[in-house]
């Protein structure tokens, strides 16, 4: 017949051998729930931030160094108003990058870079991008509404903006106008997509320094 304390010392025997499984078991299933959520959380592609630039070199086409000028505020078209780099889809459709966003704010990245295009162009020193210091207020202002900007990928983008000059001296309208552009792109990665949007801004520039040739001061 079995002891009764030997029956005792084998119960708890079992009941700590099962501990043991279960802690063990339990240290695996821990593992491996860390390792599963470390996948589920891994990183995923970075964005890539654009930023437009003014023309390497820009032939100048006047001579105006007593020019007063403040360029913008520039207004894009709505669809254009995010951080996303938007390009167009077959159909009048928009795609909004996921990963290429712009870096800052496009409006007044396109207006600094069109005044350092049209200072370069016009040989001028006082052409400033909105906004400026009240304290170095110009004496005329070019207004700019752009009304597409963009195109589709691996084939072309395109520009249309109505552009006002004010004589803010005089308090009169100067000139204004309409100009369209369109550059031919090679492939459908995004770094190209950008530089041919630089490249429209660049050219509007020029196309503008041209009408812009006006009484200085």
């Amino acid at each position: 017949m079995m002891n009764k304390s030997n029956s005792i010392v084998n119960v708890n025997r079992l009941y700590m051998q099962a501990a043991k499984a279960r802690k063990v078991l339990a240290g695996l299933v821990g593992a491996s729930a860390i390792a599963l959520i470390a996948g589920c959380v891994s990183p995923g592609p970075q964005t890539q931030f654009f930023s437009l630039f003014p023309a390497q070199s820009v032939t100048p086409i006047a001579n105006k160094p007593q020019l007063s000028l403040g360029v913008g505020p520039v207004v894009l078209p709505e669809y254009a108003e995010r951080a996303g780099v938007v390009s167009f889809t077959q159909g009048n459709g928009l795609r909004v990058a996921g990963y290429h966003a712009w870096a800052g704010s496009l409006n007044e990245n396109i207006a600094r870079v069109l005044a350092a295009d049209i200072s370069a162009a016009l040989k001028a020193d006082q052409i400033q991008s909105f906004p400026w210091d009240t304290r170095t207020r110009p004496d005329n202002q070019l207004r700019i509404v752009i009304e597409q900007f963009g195109g589709i990928r691996g084939e072309n983008v395109k520009l249309v903006a109505r552009w006002h000059q004010l004589d803010l001296k005089n308090k009169t309208d100067a000139k204004s106008g309409v100009v369209r552009l369109s550059v031919n792109l090679n492939d459908d990665a995004m770094e190209t997509y950008i530089a041919g949007l630089n490249e429209l801004i660049n050219s509007f520039a020029v196309a503008l320094a041209g009408q812009l040739d006006m009484a200085e001061g």
